[in-house]
């Protein structure tokens, strides 16, 4: 640029020695932009040699036949009027290198003084519209494009380049018509037919593009953008095959095509064949190692790959090359999140929405992420801001209503799903999240009613299956067992569901089919602890008391005080074998319920227990594992109380009371401190 500076600054003080020595050298560092050569030939004609001047526009081969024509027609005005033909190229000159800095309003007035030197020639008005795109001025761009066609509609390039102008505003059906004035104007036209296959797939219309496409390699076979868009074309209509045939042939042609590799490693990627996506990745980022595009393929193949540390390794190396790439934090975070680390998720969420406050899924993203780490009120503001721009999110306000519950707001989670369901009736999961509130509500006939329209609308939806436990609290047990029944021919390996049907029939007093279906779950998973305890349950249910006793003892997930505790109230219960069996179906029933997070009902199983075994500890510590799960603070605290004085000299219930005061104590200083601010 410096170089092309001091060329045009020599042609203004008509030292064309000097000028042309340091276009050329221009040229010689960079051969491949043509509008270094475009400003040479303006040189050659203020300089009056003509025949160099033609020859250096005829050997731009960007350059159209009509654009050429018009060009040799300036630079026949420009030889019948010498003082005017000096003007308007030092004009176009300096217009096309103000435009190559960035100089956009310079660039568009020097234009508008060469088009008033030559108004008859088209040529200046082709560069003022080309700068009126390059500074995104799309609808000026329009205009001169319109006169130019109205003035001269021979001239092919104006249409082409009226298209663009379109695509720039936005305009796609403008655009193809556009296109298709080009093919009326050059009926073997190849860009034309590019375009208007690009803008086809861009629609949707995939047989229209791939037929345009066809054409084009017709006209010529070896056309690399051509294989490239055809390639494109099949994966949207998910024929890999086909497309795999198209990007070959590009890398056939030529073997260092970036395109040809990057389009292959998303087509791999779309097949689920991620070891070639990672290859055919590496291959591309030989040509262009800082390419963003092929480094967040090959992260998101990496991290379906299970390999996250290397999918992190190329998102933060996004990041370094790009920080407004957006898709790399999205990433980061989503890795964040499946890694249980929302906070760390919260910080990448917000850094793009930095770059872009609008990014919906970062929004959305920073609202769940805040849900899981608790902070609700945070969520649902999130939320409520996505909902001001996109009224019919069905997804946020599902998520809403959950933040809702979370805070015991019952009818406002009611009305955020109803508002769901008003614009998908049937969401499976709006409508499974209804019957939550019911059960909240403690309406169970209507979350059956729910349930029941759940599973039958959807029976490939997991959560439909709760209406099993539904079934179960509400007495009808041979409808629990059909409903887990069902849910396990879809989900063969849904421990939950195994565990909760053993359940139900250890409830019926069905103790053969209640072993073997907590069998199948221990198979499926040997050291669980929910199948574990409920194959202690039925035993003791049963009256096996020390098999009970030696299956606690051997459960590997099992705290050395929670076993003693658990074999203790097994002891007490074999004094009693109908006392037994009442605590072993409770023990389940609080089990069952826990699992499906109906914490209400857990606890009435255990208190249940206190009721008839006072002195025993496991069912006071359970309930002291939920109300401090549900933030019940000061229920907690009561129940701890009533463990130390079952067993004062217990260091374990002392050190859950101070723990759960210290949680206390943190709250009262975060309160404490948001008051002083």
């Amino acid at each position: 640029m410096l170089q092309i500076g001091s060329a045009i600054s020599y042609q203004q003080k008509e030292n064309y020695a000097a000028s042309i020595l340091y276009c050329q050298k221009a040229i010689g560092l960079k051969p491949e932009i043509p509008s270094f050569m475009i400003i040479l030939s303006n040189i050659y004609a203020a300089n009056e040699k003509y025949n160099k001047a033609k020859e250096q526009i005829e050997s731009i081969s960007t350059l159209s036949n009509d654009q050429k024509k018009a060009y040799f027609e300036l630079l026949e005005l420009c030889h019948q009027d010498i003082k005017k033909g000096k003007q308007i190229t030092l004009a176009l000159n300096k217009a096309i290198y103000a435009r190559q800095k960035g100089s956009f309003d310079l660039a568009i007035n020097e234009c508008k003084k060469a088009v008033n030197i030559f108004p008859d020639n088209i040529i200046p008005k082709v560069i003022l519209a080309s700068t009126y795109l390059s500074a995104n001025q799309s609808e000026e761009a329009i205009k001169v494009y319109t006169e130019n066609i109205k003035t001269k509609p021979e001239f092919a390039s104006s249409y082409y380049d009226l298209g663009k102008a379109y695509l720039l505003a936005d305009k796609q059906d403008e655009a193809i018509s556009m296109y298709q004035n080009v093919l009326d104007v050059d009926s073997k036209s190849v860009p034309a037919r590019l375009a208007i296959a690009g803008l086809l797939l861009r629609k949707g219309s995939i047989d229209e593009a791939t037929k345009m496409v066809g054409e084009v390699i017709e006209l010529d076979p070896e056309n690399i953008l051509a294989h490239n868009l055809l390639g494109e074309v099949n994966i949207a209509g998910a024929d890999y095959e086909k497309a795999e045939t198209e990007f070959s042939k590009m890398i056939e042609l030529k073997s260092d095509t970036f395109e040809g590799h990057f389009n292959m490693a998303r087509m791999k990627y779309a097949q689920g064949n991620f070891d070639e996506c990672i290859e055919q990745c590496r291959i591309a980022l030989q040509t262009k190692p800082a390419e963003v595009r092929v480094h967040n393929i090959l992260g998101m193949a990496y991290m379906k790959k299970g390999m996250l540390g290397n999918a992190v390794a190329e998102f933060n190396k996004i990041i370094n090359i790009n920080s407004d790439f957006i898709p790399a934090y999205l990433n980061l975070a989503n890795i964040n999140i499946s890694a249980n680390k929302p906070d760390v998720a919260a910080i990448l969420y917000n850094a793009s929405l930095k770059v872009k406050p609008d990014t919906v899924e970062a929004r959305f993203g920073l609202g769940n992420a805040y849900a899981l780490m608790g902070k609700h009120s945070n969520a649902i503001s999130e939320f409520e801001t996505i909902i001001k721009t996109y009224p019919n999110n069905v997804n946020v306000y599902i998520s809403m209503a959950r933040s809702y519950m979370a805070l015991g707001e019952t009818d406002k989670a009611h009305e955020s799903v109803m508002e769901a369901l008003g614009l998908k009736p049937e969401n499976p999961i709006a409508r499974s999240l209804l019957a939550m509130i019911y059960v909240k509500k403690e309406s169970i006939p209507e979350a059956i009613n729910q349930l029941k329209r759940v599973l039958l609308g959807s029976p490939e939806f997991a959560g439909a299956y709760e209406l099993g436990i539904l079934y179960m609290d509400n007495g009808e047990y041979d409808k629990s067992i059909s409903t887990f029944k069902q849910g396990l021919e879809h989900f063969p390996k849904n421990i939950l569901l195994w565990c909760n049907m053993a359940v139900v029939y250890q409830l019926k007093e069905d103790y053969q089919n209640a072993k073997a279906t907590c069998l199948k779950a221990l198979d499926l998973q040997t050291d669980g602890i929910m199948p574990n305890l409920c194959m202690a349950n039925i035993l003791m249910a049963e009256g096996e008391f020390d098999s009970a006793k030696m299956h606690i003892n051997g459960m590997v997930k099992f705290g050395e005080a929670q076993k003693l505790n658990y074999q203790d109230l097994i002891d007490f219960c074999a004094q009693n074998k109908e006392l037994a069996t009442r605590v072993a179906h409770h023990l389940s029933s609080a089990i069952a319920y826990s699992e499906n997070r109906w914490f209400k009902r857990a606890l009435r199983e255990y208190e249940e227990i206190t009721k008839v075994a006072p002195s025993e500890k496991y069912a006071y510590n359970a309930q002291v594992d939920i109300l401090t799960l549900t933030k019940q603070s000061e229920k907690a605290i009561e129940i701890c109380k009533q463990i130390i004085k079952l067993e004062p000299e217990s260091p374990v219930a002392h050190v859950r009371l101070a723990a759960i005061y210290n949680r206390q104590g943190q709250k009262m200083r975060q309160r404490r401190s948001i008051g002083k601010s």
